[in-house]
């Protein structure tokens, strides 16, 4: 980050402990958030035992839906991190917050079936002009 006066000194730690979040989201929940270390097969086990289908499906991966994470790390990143431990707490509660906002939930499960509907009409073929 620039500063318009070079004797402002900005802190920024780099390369911070960080942890892998996994959410589902539906039109009345979130379900998790999941928390797995990024090793393919302790990922794969967590998936099983949770029971999510589907996961690896473009459709669900649209960047429209993702912006829950957009919306969850600004809000844990308020307030400085202590530690994994703190971190994990904060993502926990944010998650419950939003957990709770059922026109965030309506309008992110909307966006899936607009996708759905655009993949349909485009015959499976490139649909993102038609969103």
């Amino acid at each position: 980050m620039l500063s318009k006066n070079p004797n402002v000194i900005i802190i920024q730690e780099l390369n911070a402990p960080g942890v892998c979040v996994w959410a589902g989201i539906c039109s009345y929940t979130i379900i998790g958030p999941y928390f797995h270390d990024g090793n393919g097969p302790k990922y794969l086990k967590m998936l099983e035992e949770v029971k999510i289908e589907l996961v690896n499906n473009d459709i669900f991966r649209d960047k429209r839906i993702i912006c829950i994470w957009g919306v969850i790390k600004d809000r844990v990143y308020k307030t400085p991190i202590q530690n994994l431990i703190h971190l994990k707490r904060r993502i926990e509660e944010e998650f419950q917050i939003l957990n709770i906002d059922y026109s965030y939930l309506y309008n992110a499960t909307n966006a899936v079936k607009k996708c759905c509907g655009a993949v349909i009409e485009a015959g499976g073929h490139h649909f993102e002009h038609l969103l």
